[in-house]
């Protein structure tokens, strides 16, 4: 019979069974509303949000629409991806570190993982930081999976610019925190090495360190 009608086997195997169970050939009717995009759709769907985090549901209904000869909501695909791990959330913002940095700072916390607790009390850390008056308080959405909000993609860089700002330099060690020191130029190593050696005993005095000690800068 498949073969005269051109239908797969399963396919008629399922029309017996159903005209022996109810007596009648049409097809018995299904619970809810049938599904707009097929499965391979939705794959598809899926694959374009993990590409790229930023793109809302109606554009991903513009480029459906555009594909495929069917209307599709927005609703639709948000349901999709609801059902895949994705909610829209707001992203954080992080400072920008470039892959250079990153590199750089896990070859540190490998070389230093290990060190004992007394080594870290002769440490004194350091760093400046810019403050602005004015911020961009834009929102930025992105589609993501629960415990994946410090992914690389989802993240939203920041530099330090802008103006109505102050920058300020500061340390620290085991025994407490330093005064700020306010920066009225460009930071760079000259500004950096001039800043050291007119805190340096200071910084020594008040946080009651030790003659000799290591100076780590870190930058973030």
């Amino acid at each position: 019979i498949g073969n005269i009608v051109d239908k797969p086997h399963s396919s008629i195997q399922c029309v017996i069974q159903n005209f022996l169970d109810s007596g009648n050939l049409s097809v018995r009717p299904r619970c809810g509303r049938s599904k707009k995009l097929s499965i391979r759709e939705e794959r598809k769907l899926i694959k374009n949000i993990k590409a790229n985090p930023k793109l809302s549901a109606a554009n991903i209904v513009e480029e459906l629409n555009a594909i495929c000869s069917k209307i599709v909501c927005p609703e639709i695909v948000r349901n999709v991806l609801r059902n895949a791990g994705y909610h829209g959330r707001i992203a954080r913002a992080k400072p920008y570190i470039s892959k250079l940095n990153r590199k750089m700072r896990i070859q540190f916390v490998k070389s230093h993982f290990n060190k004992s607790p007394e080594f870290w009390k002769n440490v004194i850390w350091s760093d400046e930081n810019k403050f602005t008056i004015f911020k961009l308080n834009g929102r930025f959405a992105f589609w993501r999976k629960p415990n994946t909000e410090l992914n690389g993609k989802i993240l939203r860089p920041i530099v330090k610019h802008g103006g109505g700002s102050v920058t300020v330099w500061g340390c620290m060690s085991s025994n407490g925190v330093a005064d700020l020191h306010i920066i009225d130029r460009i930071m760079d190593r000259f500004v950096y090495l001039d800043i050291s050696k007119t805190n340096f005993k200071l910084v020594q005095k008040n946080l009651k360190t030790f003659s000799t000690r290591q100076l780590s800068e870190e930058y973030s």
